[in-house]
């Protein structure tokens, strides 16, 4: 879905929260902290992850990679 799409369709998760599931500020957390086990483990290396919209946003955030809208099949490289 689009942002504006995502945006009619969960009014509350453009506040934030997914219904009764993680924040934003959880999620990027946990994918901050996945990001991290899966770079301690390819010292040697670049590593290709596969992620969906909201767990790269978080990433792109925490870096401080500004971007527009994510879209489907985007790719991003980024150095961690």
């Amino acid at each position: 879905m689009t942002d504006v799409e995502i945006a009619k369709r969960f009014p509350d998760a453009v506040r934030g929260r997914w219904g009764d599931g993680e924040s934003t500020e959880e999620v990027a957390e946990r994918v901050m902290v996945a990001l991290g086990r899966i770079r301690a483990r390819h010292e040697e290396g670049p590593v290709l992850v596969v992620a969906h919209g909201g767990p790269l946003r978080a990433i792109l955030a925490e870096l401080g990679v500004e971007h527009g809208p994510i879209r489907n099949c985007e790719v991003f490289r980024v150095g961690y």
